[in-house]
């Protein structure tokens, strides 16, 4: 085991002799980094502060990569190109970036955490293999346009049970393109309304989380992109003043941006929202009392006052139930634009004859003797 220093001078092929050190600032010609080694880029591994250093893999490397944060000067990139493997053996911390290019490449982060001031690019092309694991990655304030890119949807990229935190805010206009693939828990954490934040693709998320005051542009890629959230009330949506989270679809192509989710539901908080497709079975609240606002065309939201009920219909209508038996009534309003909600946990429940069936306050009754009632949902309209 030995460590390995990165030779002063910029650029260069991590699998060249001639780049490396056996001292900080030493001169080039040790061995290259091999399984049980440690590359560490320090101080002496860098031209300048506003240079950036791209370190170019082009074969397998199994060493430790280790950044001193300790008077480092400029920026690290590590590129990992066609033939190119990097097999993560500690957390990998301090990068400007991190970008896969070309084909036939393999990154596995071994479950290890990352850490980049500027971006993720993983790329597209045949036979990349990209497995994350439980991997915490973080994209500090710096994040730029293409912030985090995949942009392959045939690509092998394992994310299912990553953590990918996103900090948007001192740069201008960052970008998730997300490639279509899903994802773990991914994290936006907003610091600037004068910046958009754009996502693209077709991607699914077990969890996602869209937290601060900013602006947040859905279909960034010209299309009208569906959200899917796997899991059950796996959708955070928080501004931190009133109105302040803008959720809206790109303008330049019109339409709506969707949401989809199946289980739970999702309790929206400051936002506002404008042209959104909430669907899916689950239940989007964005209530105007919650600080949200109701920025016009959308569709499957609760924003409470925002709609008044006309009729409201019990379901099913007509039903025998025997004794002992259980029966799940539903109560469907339609507002005054013609749209349907479901108020079965929102209305009061009633049975006319409790001697023949009972309801609870879930709308759930139970038959008790033989006879006839009828069930009654009573509604009232918020002030």
């Amino acid at each position: 085991m030995a460590n390995r220093y990165w030779v002063y001078g910029g650029d260069g092929n991590f699998h060249n002799i001639s780049n490396w050190s056996a001292i900080s600032g030493g001169s080039s010609g040790a061995s290259i980094p091999s399984s049980g080694d440690i590359a560490v880029f320090d101080a002496n591994s860098f031209i300048g502060e506003e240079y950036i250093t791209n370190v170019n893999i082009y074969a397998e490397v199994l060493c430790k990569i280790h950044i001193d944060p300790v008077g480092t000067q400029g920026k690290f990139l590590i590129n990992i190109e066609e033939n190119g493997s990097l097999s993560l053996q500690e957390d990998l911390i301090g990068l400007y970036g991190f970008r896969i290019v070309g084909a036939e490449y393999s990154f596995i982060t071994n479950n290890y955490n990352i850490a980049v001031t500027d971006y993720v690019e993983l790329g597209s092309g045949l036979g990349v293999n990209v497995l994350l694991g439980s991997s915490v990655i973080t994209i500090g304030e710096n994040a730029i346009n293409e912030a985090w890119f995949t942009g392959d949807p045939d690509a092998l990229l394992d994310a299912d049970e990553a953590t990918i935190i996103f900090h948007a805010g001192a740069l201008p206009d960052p970008y998730f393109i997300g490639g279509g693939h899903t994802y773990g828990s991914v994290q936006f954490v907003l610091s600037s309304t004068e910046n958009i934040l754009g996502i693209e693709g077709n991607n699914s998320f077990h969890q996602l989380s869209i937290v601060g005051d900013g602006n947040v542009l859905f279909n960034n890629g010209w299309t009208e992109d569906v959200i899917t959230i796997l899991d059950e009330s796996g959708l955070t949506l928080q501004g931190d003043t009133v109105g302040g989270l803008n959720l809206y679809p790109n303008p330049d192509i019109g339409g709506v941006f969707t949401l989809s989710m199946v289980d739970g539901a999702v309790n929206a908080i400051n936002c506002n929202i404008t042209n959104s497709n909430a669907t899916g079975g689950a239940i989007f609240n964005a209530l105007l009392s919650d600080g949200n606002v109701d920025g016009g065309g959308n569709s499957g939201w609760n924003f409470g006052e925002s709609f008044t009920i006309e009729s409201i219909t019990v379901v099913p209508e007509d039903i025998s139930i025997f004794p002992g038996q259980t029966v799940q009534f539903s109560a469907i309003g339609i507002d005054t634009e013609g749209e349907e909600h479901d108020l079965t946990d929102s209305v009061g429940w009633t049975s006319s004859d409790e001697e023949v069936a009972t309801i609870d306050e879930s709308g759930l009754a139970t038959g008790i003797a033989k006879g006839k009632t009828s069930i009654t949902a009573s509604y009232s309209q918020p002030a």
